[in-house]
């Protein structure tokens, strides 16, 4: 038969500390244990924080999934051709005389 372990024995100072604590703030213990473990809500404070570690877990999942397919980088490439002809078009625009007429006529609309 296994021996049993001895039960740790807590320090009788800091539970009296506690208790003196408790009955100088007139709080019932009950009272204490409700306030704590449920939200004004009424939902638990434990069920909300799980909550937002699953939504948290699902939208790093989401992000790493993102990265690591590559798609950021293709896309960005993509914005960046696309960035680089418009400054070509708008070059060649501006150095027209009627876009730059066209542009004063905007301007001083």
């Amino acid at each position: 038969m296994p021996e049993k372990t001895p039960a740790k024995v807590l320090p009788i100072a800091d539970i009296l500390r506690d208790l003196a604590v408790l009955r100088a703030s007139d709080t019932e213990i009950p009272e204490a244990l409700l306030k704590s473990n449920v939200s004004p809500s009424g939902t638990s404070i434990v069920a909300k924080s799980v909550a937002n570690s699953y939504e948290y877990t699902r939208a790093s999942r989401i992000a790493i999934k993102l990265h690591d397919s590559g798609k950021v980088d293709s896309e960005g490439g993509k914005i960046d051709r696309l960035r680089s002809k418009l400054e070509e078009l708008s070059e060649v625009l501006v150095s027209q005389d009627w876009f730059r007429s066209y542009l004063k006529i905007l301007t001083n609309a």
